[in-house]
C-alpha cells in the first residue's frame, strides 16, 4: 500500500510528540512492507528537499518568505494612496 503523511515535524527536526509519532508510525509501516512518503516543512530551507530515512521517502519543499513582499506592497501602496494594496487584496 502507498501511504502519505503530512507533518510539520520529521527527523532531523523534532520538537514534540507529533514528530515522534510520525517517525514511529512511518517506521512500522515500512516494516509492514508499505511504501511510505512524508511531506514536512523545511525551516529556513536548511535541509535537502528530498531524502530517504529508514526506508521512508521524505520531501521538504523549499519555502518562500512572503512577509517582506507584503510589507513592500503595503509601503508602496501608502505612497500611492492605497491603490496598490487594494489591487493586491482584490486579486
Amino acid at each position: 500500500m502507498k501511504i502519505v503523511h503530512f507533518s510539520w515535524e520529521y527527523p532531523p527536526v523534532i520538537y514534540g510528540g507529533l514528530g515522534t509519532f510520525a517517525t514511529e508510525i512511518s517506521k512500522k509501516q515500512v516494516e509492514l512492507d508499505h511504501d511510505v512518503t512524508v511531506f514536512t516543512l523545511n525551516r529556513e530551507n536548511a535541509l535537502p528537499t528530498s531524502d530517504q530515512i529508514n526506508g521512508v521517502d521524505v520531501y521538504r519543499p523549499k519555502t518562500l518568505d512572503m512577509s517582506n513582499r507584503f510589507t513592500s506592497a503595503r509601503t508602496m501602496s501608502s505612497a500611492h494612496g492605497g491603490r496598490i494594496l487594494n489591487f493586491l487584496l482584490m486579486s
